[in-house]
Order: C-alpha cells, then structure tokens, then sequence
C-alpha cells in the first residue's frame, strides 16, 4: 500500500515519559483514570502514549511511533493516516471514522478525535486525542439522557476550565486560552472541585467524565 507520508509501523520509540510537560503527565493521568482509549503524539506526528484501555482493546500494548495503525483495518488505514497527518501538519481539529481490530480478530467501528495543543509559549506540542467505539459513544448517549437533570451541577465557565485541564492546559495556559486571569481560572477550578467533593484538580476532572458533566470525546 503506498501513502502519501511517511508510514513506519516498524518504529518503536524510547520511552519518552522522562521529557513529557505537566499537561501530558496530566492527561495521561485522565485517561488512565478514566480508562478512555487516549492518545498524545508529538509535534512530528509521532505517538508518544497510548492509553492502557486501548492496548486491552487492541492486544497492541506498544503502539507508539506508528504501530497504532496496526490496529486500524487495511481499508482505512490511508484514510485514517492522511487525515491525522494534515491535521497535525496544519495544527487543527482531528476526527475520522474508522474500524479497529479487536484484541480477538474482530473489528469495532470507532471515532478518533484529536485536539492541537500548545505549550505556555505558545508552540506546537502535538495533539491529545481520544478514540471512542461505538459501544462507548451509545453508553455516553444513555449516560447523557439519565444523568441530564444533573446538568447545571457546574457553570459554563467552570466545565470550560476542566475541559482545558483535561486537555493538558494549565493554570496559567488555561487563562490565556479563555482570556481571563490566571486567579480566576483558580477561583473556577475550586468550586468545580468543591462542587464535584473531588480531592483536587485532577478529581474533579476524572470525576466530572464520569458524571457526564465533562466532555472530553467526540460528541
């Protein structure tokens, strides 16, 4: 099969965990908690962390670099592989459709979605990502409907301000983005955490996903 950019399902990069920003490390945290099929890759386009969700999933434990499309259909993987590489290339919005190969041979249709994200500079970092099956997306749906009257537990603002921690933004990152002080963005994080009776940041964060009051996948 011939792409149009590079594609090397061969390379598997060191472990890259030593050299990762707060927001990665937090982010990764997220997903783990959350047991999200998350995703980071690097400004090259290269994956530098897989969920463990998605390894159980797919039976592909170690699919940095680009191994992960290993787990893609052979019929999508062209699609799949040139949408993330404009995506990351132009720095934008992530999201395709496309079928993964279960850990037992099987296929499960899923969505990938992936978010630009910059450091406290204001320079390209890579992108943060999750990949939900359709069996996730139907249990967020019914989720949705059965927890819908809990909707106004937080404000706008403050689901804004875990939306961008759970997106690997900080304090100080955050308020640039939203275009308040970087006290405000503290002030809204400790009523969400209040509100939610999480232990910090991070808690309210992981536990504002599984209330549904926090979206942090493709919708």
């Amino acid at each position: 099969m011939s792409f149009d950019v590079p594609y090397r399902p061969e390379l598997v990069m060191a472990d890259p965990s030593s050299s990762w920003t707060e927001g990665q490390k937090l982010f990764r945290s997220i997903m783990e908690s959350t047991r999200q099929l998350g995703w980071i890759c690097n400004e090259f386009g290269e994956c530098i962390y897989l969920s463990s969700a998605w390894g159980e999933l797919t039976g592909i434990a170690d699919g940095v670099g680009t191994v992960w499309l290993n787990a893609v259909h052979p019929d999508d993987r062209r699609a799949t592989w040139s949408a993330f590489a404009k995506a990351n290339l132009d720095q934008e919005e992530y999201r395709i459709d496309y079928r993964i190969r279960r850990a037992d041979g099987g296929f499960v249709l899923a969505t990938g979605h992936g978010v630009p994200h910059q450091n406290a500079g204001g320079l390209y970092e890579g992108m943060f990502g999750i990949t939900m099956t359709v069996h996730q997306q139907a249990e967020a749906s019914k989720l949705s409907v059965e927890t819908d009257a809990k909707r106004n537990v937080l404000t706008e603002r403050e689901r804004e301000v875990l939306r961008l921690f759970a997106e690997g933004y900080t304090a100080e990152t955050a308020a640039v983005q939203l275009g308040i002080t970087e006290e405000t963005v503290k002030v809204h994080s400790k009523h969400a955490v209040t509100k939610l009776g999480a232990l910090n940041r991070l808690h309210a964060v992981v536990t504002a996903i599984r209330l549904n009051e926090l979206h942090v996948q493709p919708d």
